[in-house]
């Protein structure tokens, strides 16, 4: 279903970027959904700051996966995905070993671990990578977008974080504390019920902003990187491609498209 032709090999060398989002657009929306222009920023962190033997980690599975396994197979390194949803992982699975395994020649299996948990799980969370005695050089947060999530994530898997390492996130401009109020106002509205009224005290900063006061507390060094996402995603045609569910997703509150400049952010931590 996706082993198509994308050139020989050294036209992919020279086309990595082309390669890798010509696999992307072959997503159906379910398993596709950071915009291309993202996808981007965050292969343009991985080349830069991942060397050989990189150890990746990330919640939430999806477009990202194909690019986080690409860049552990081509680093002989490793990912680590945490999902509920094992059918997306098994897809995502399928779409790799079609594309990247064809054109590296290996194994995605020996690349790729997938943990089918919550992240934030005591015994089968982010914590199990101190058990594995797994440092981490790249961590990807993107699953259930409430500051809790965010904190508890922070918190597991600040232990493991290589000197130098990469903090990232989706969605970096949300502001939903403990309850995702608006993805919950989309599930009513399609059961045909009213939406429910904001929770007290269930508002915080942008998260982006909330990140930049939490990391500090676990590593000595925090530095906000500038990212490609934020010059590209204006001209970024995902955005145009599903334009009304973005409206829509924007008058629920499920979208904050006032701060997009700021729906991916990263750091680099020591």
């Amino acid at each position: 279903m996706y082993d198509f032709y994308f050139g020989e090999n050294s036209h992919v060398e020279q086309n990595e970027e082309t390669f890798l989002i010509s696999i992307k657009r072959m997503l159906p929306k379910w398993m596709n959904s950071i915009p291309d222009s993202e996808f981007l920023a965050l292969h343009r962190l991985i080349k830069k700051y991942c060397q050989e033997g990189t150890v990746l980690v990330e919640t939430g599975v999806g477009a990202s996966t194909i690019l986080f396994a690409y860049h552990a197979m081509k680093k002989s390194g490793k990912i680590f995905s945490w999902d509920t949803n094992a059918e997306k992982a098994s897809q995502i699975r399928t779409v790799c070993v079609e594309t990247i395994s064809n054109y590296l020649k290996k194994d995605i299996n020996l690349h790729w671990s997938f943990v089918n948990s919550i992240s934030t799980s005591e015994h089968s969370g982010l914590k199990i990578l101190d058990e594995l005695k797994t440092p981490v050089d790249f961590f990807f947060h993107d699953s259930h977008h409430v500051l809790d999530t965010i904190v508890a994530e922070i918190h597991a898997i600040a232990p493991a974080m290589t000197r130098g390492g990469i903090i990232c996130m989706d969605d970096a401009n949300y502001n939903f504390r403990s309850i995702n109020e608006a993805f919950i106002n989309v599930v009513r509205k399609k059961l045909g019920l009213p939406p429910i009224q904001p929770i007290e005290g269930n508002t915080c900063e942008i998260f982006h902003q909330e990140v930049s006061k939490i990391l500090p507390k676990y590593f000595t060094t925090v530095e906000h990187l500038s990212d490609t996402y934020k010059q590209e995603h204006e001209t970024d045609i995902f955005f145009d491609y599903y334009s009304n569910e973005f409206q829509i997703k924007d008058d629920l509150k499920m979208e904050n498209s006032a701060a997009l400049d700021h729906r991916f952010d990263a750091w680099k931590v020591s």
